[in-house]
């Protein structure tokens, strides 16, 4: 009571503050979904439709905003707005995940629907070019990928997995060279769908490249492993991008330059033994391993951001400090060749050692 007066002699008045709406929406969810998988695994229902209702997931976004609204409004008008929100929300997607939708409605809204294009192995096969040289562009899936030299006649040859369509460009330059790229288009939406995951498992790609042929060479890896056993080519070029994936690589001898990104995936280069080679790394989020075969001399220069260069007992520090500077073989000469490893990093750490 003494606090009451004190608040009204001070002319501010309390008021009971205004208790707002309930949110039904995230319990009943999980309770209805849960329920769902239950009755999923026990064979009690069918199958779950999950590319129906992963193709309509942006109602999901809709409900939650209206849900949030409902709240807004005191009780009890408040919570039973968001029941009400909730009950819609779980017959919208409880008729997806049961029944699906028919096509011919799905049709007339634009939206054509229907079970994942099922996956399937593709084989490509190039024939042998008439080329003074070639440049070749490998834009890789999420699946487990070998490149290597090509046994037989021919340009390329490709056995791939995939639910989307082949993508195989060629161009003649006014030089005679030809110009490669080779891909896929896949749907995006058929990664969220758990119908496809088990299916995917153990499936490779295979990738083979003439030996005979001078190649300048692209990699783009997506998110599978890599590897590329590249000592039978001709490279007057190399240029790889590991993506998110791990990528492992066999560099041919020869004189050309090489380029490295690392992303957020690892990249492990074993350098040719002989030859002169330019190598430029860019080590991003993910680390680089450089092997240096026995013998071979090599100057590091480098620029670190929050990763590390480390290098063995073979090289010496000729300038600067931990973030930045160079090393070099013991015995190193610029001019009797060798290679050139030129480094920025970001957080990723680099090192230089033995195979």
């Amino acid at each position: 009571m003494a606090e009451k007066k004190m608040a009204e002699a001070d002319g501010a008045p309390t008021t009971p503050a205004a208790k707002r709406g309930r949110s039904l929406f995230a319990p009943l969810a999980m309770i209805i979904i849960g329920v769902l998988f239950l009755l999923d695994n026990l064979n009690v229902i069918g199958p779950l439709n999950w590319w129906a209702a992963l193709r309509f997931w942006p109602l999901a976004l809709i409900f939650a905003g209206l849900n949030v609204l409902a709240v807004q409004f005191r009780r009890p008008l408040g919570t039973v707005l968001s029941l009400l929100v909730t009950a819609a929300a779980l017959a919208v997607f409880g008729y997806l995940l049961l029944r699906g939708s028919p096509d011919q409605a799905l049709w007339r809204l634009g939206l054509p629907m229907g079970a994942p294009t099922e996956l399937r192995q593709e084989t490509v096969a190039l024939g042998a070019v008439e080329a003074p040289a070639v440049k070749a562009t490998l834009n890789l899936s999420n699946y487990p990928t070998t490149i290597g030299p090509l046994r037989g006649d021919g340009l390329m040859t490709a056995s791939i997995w995939t639910r989307g369509e082949v993508q195989l460009e060629q161009e003649r330059e006014e030089d005679g060279r030809l110009t490669l790229e080779f891909g896929v288009r896949e749907n995006p939406i058929a990664w969220l769908d758990p119908r496809t995951w088990a299916n995917d498992a153990g499936r490779t790609w295979a990738i083979e490249l003439s030996p005979d042929v001078p190649l300048e060479l692209r990699v783009n890896a997506g998110n599978g492993a890599t590897t590329a056993v590249l000592a039978g080519l001709t490279l007057t070029g190399l240029a790889l991008d590991s993506g998110n994936g791990s990528l492992q690589a066999t560099l041919p001898d020869g004189d050309y330059d090489v380029r490295a990104d690392s992303g957020n995936g690892a990249i492990t280069l074993t350098l040719p033994g002989a030859g002169r080679q330019a190598l430029r790394v860019d080590s991003g989020n993910g680390s680089v391993r450089l092997l240096l075969p026995a013998g071979v001399a090599a100057r590091v220069a480098y620029e670190m951001g929050n990763g590390r260069m480390n290098v063995d007992e073979r090289f010496r520090q000729v300038s600067g400090g931990r973030d930045e500077g160079v090393y070099e073989t013991v015995g190193y000469d610029a001019a009797a060749g060798g290679i050139e490893i030129q480094v920025e990093s970001g957080n990723g750490s680099v090192t230089v050692a033995m195979p």
